[in-house]
């Protein structure tokens, strides 16, 4: 995982909203760096603790896979998760049963990915539809990936948001 400081600062200058699915390792290795991000309006949401594939895999380690992120994130950012990306998109009915006993309201799959500034769709259409989840790594060329992102999103007439816009933070019980 690579932290530039190009990326921080794009997503600061121009207010970009950003949701941010985070394994707890490297969320406690870069901490400083993921909460400069989440001061700009920003998430920290769940993506397991290994970043193993969880098809196939039993309840009981699905379960602890989301729940030690989602305690961990909480420890470090203030805010527990609620929302919820599964390591390569990959899951079955179990993955989502122990994201519900989790607490994770949602569990999310992308539409997109970005990488090097290039979109890659998942369909011919090559378009960006509203509620479409675009997937971005924290890889050196971050800040251009963020760049085609918002080209891509203005060529669809679309403006970013973040998830939590519309899918709220439940109540406290």
């Amino acid at each position: 995982m690579t932290r530039t400081t190009d990326a921080l600062q794009f997503i600061q200058r121009a207010k970009i909203p950003v949701t941010l699915f985070l394994n707890s390792p490297a969320a406690a290795s870069y901490t400083s760096y993921f909460k400069a991000i989440k001061d700009t309006g920003a998430s920290i949401q769940d993506h397991t603790v290994t970043h193993r594939k969880l098809k196939g895999q039993s309840y009981d380690f699905q379960r602890q896979e989301i729940e030690d992120c989602a305690n961990r994130i909480q420890e470090l950012f203030g805010e527990r998760p609620y929302l919820f990306r599964p390591p390569f998109g990959d899951y079955d009915d179990i993955t989502l049963k122990a994201a519900r006993d989790c607490g994770m309201r949602v569990s999310f799959f992308w539409t997109q990915t970005v990488d090097n500034g290039k979109v890659f769709y998942q369909t011919t259409a090559e378009v960006i539809k509203p509620g479409d989840v675009m997937l971005m790594h924290f890889r050196p060329n971050l800040a251009d990936d963020l760049l085609g992102a918002l080209k891509a999103m203005k060529n669809s007439g679309l403006t970013p948001a973040r998830l939590e816009d519309y899918i709220p933070r439940p109540s406290p019980a």
